[in-house]
């Protein structure tokens, strides 16, 4: 099955979503998703560990820090910690074993919660207003905002889920919950511990995007969790099909004839298992090779080339203590791609007076410079003028093909044209 496994890996990785986006986003929305692969391995092998003494508590020590470190990391592994949580605690407290083992079997999945959130919470604490800031960033990422895509946010989502993951997907999973109704006691209690599994990579993303629809309606790339479930139902499907028609523990018999003599038959058996390998191989390949065929996906998502002029310009010139404005040109913290070019915010003004109002208290070696886009035939004759004035008092220090950088005589301004008010 080692083969079946690296041919899945290379699959998943191959999706359309995830060759894309985590090329991407992965360090700065994303990385979560290693953590999470890696906890579910240790979940893979929670059994093996716990008949273990001694390896039993490095087991459980890794647990800690792998799940500290994906409480600390992303929200999300808060919904992997409670599936993880219930899949291990549900059956005790069906087999009604004692308050004390549950206690005690629930310390590594709800310590790192706690701990995690209490240093989230310490380090949070020190920001003014920080319930506040808090609260509505959580109203943000669940509820608030318009509709997206002409519906709701689950409609988005589904049409989402369909863009990336197409309606094959779908259809794969329709066909493993067809699998498992049919049959749903029998593997239940064949199954058992793949179905815990099962329910930690598969009802964590549905949560998520449950509770958190704003953010995934917004951000494509927040169903990149779901990739895993999509690509893992290819094997799970074919282990149950072949479960149903009894064959999972048959082989196949293939007749071979040598040449010399046709009437000398050999045969070959060809146990269902490495089919299986095989059909998985194959049907993953096609599955990821079909969806990459759409090269609108990529063009949509990449869009056009940009020009980062002002930004390069900006960045070739750059001084700490240095203060951009400009009557036409704007770089704020969000969309960061710009900023994160320029490596400096340019401040969109009406007048020069606006930024003494915004930082009346600049140290004595910060520049004032001003951005002027040398195009005019788009800007108002106000913009016009107001550029002309502050340009009489300024000199310039730099430029490129369509942008000139002035810096202005503060002391000029502050004395004769703006003199700031003391409260």
């Amino acid at each position: 099955m080692i083969f079946s496994s690296v041919v899945l890996a290379l699959s998943w990785m191959c999706l359309p979503i995830n060759l894309y986006y985590l090329r991407n986003v992965y360090f700065s929305d994303q990385c979560i998703i290693t953590v999470v692969l890696f906890f579910i391995l240790l979940e893979i092998y929670d059994e093996y560990f716990s008949k273990k003494h001694f390896g039993k508590y490095l087991y459980l020590g890794l647990k800690f820090i792998v799940s500290l470190y994906g409480v600390l990391t992303d929200w999300y592994f808060l919904f992997v910690l409670f599936v993880s949580w219930l899949v291990k605690i549900v059956p005790l407290i069906k087999s009604k074993d004692n308050f004390k083992k549950i206690v005690l079997e629930s310390f590594v999945y709800v310590l790192p919660v706690l701990l995690g959130i209490g240093l989230f919470l310490i380090q949070i604490m020190h920001i003014p207003n920080y319930y506040s800031f808090i609260l509505n960033n959580m109203k943000a990422r669940i509820y608030s905002g318009g509709d997206w895509h002409g519906g709701n946010k689950l409609q988005a989502i589904i049409k989402t889920f369909i863009n990336n993951y197409s309606f094959f997907g779908i259809l794969l999973i329709i066909l493993l919950v067809a699998c498992i109704s049919s049959k749903s006691k029998l593997f239940f209690e064949k199954y058992k511990e793949l179905f815990g599994i099962l329910a930690i990579i598969y009802l964590p993303p549905g949560f998520q995007v449950l509770v958190l629809q704003q953010h995934s309606a917004v951000h494509e790339f927040s169903l990149l969790k779901f990739a895993l479930p999509v690509i893992f139902t290819i094997l799970v499907l074919f282990i149950f099909i072949f479960d149903l028609k009894k064959t999972s523990g048959a082989n196949f018999l293939v007749r071979m004839v040598q040449i010399k003599n046709e009437e000398n038959l050999q045969k070959l058996k060809v146990p269902v298992p490495y089919l299986v390998i095989i059909i998985i191989s194959v049907s993953s390949i096609l599955f990821t090779g079909m969806l990459n065929q759409n090269k609108s996906y990529y063009i949509w998502r990449m869009g056009g080339s940009v020009s980062y002029e002002r930004e390069n310009l900006i960045c070739s010139n750059y001084n700490f203590s240095d203060v951009y404005f400009s009557f036409t040109e704007s770089i704020n913290a969000n969309p960061p791609q710009y900023v994160a070019v320029s490596k400096k915010l340019v401040y969109k003004i009406d007048s020069i007076p606006e930024i003494f109002e915004r930082f009346p208290n600049l140290k004595p070696d910060a520049r004032i410079l001003l951005m002027v886009n040398k195009e005019d035939f788009d800007k108002s004759k106000q913009i016009i003028e107001n550029e002309q004035n502050a340009l009489k008092i300024a000199k310039i220090l730099f430029s490129s093909k369509n942008y000139d950088v002035y810096e202005i005589d503060r002391d000029f301004w502050t004395e004769n044209a703006y003199t700031p008010t003391t409260p």
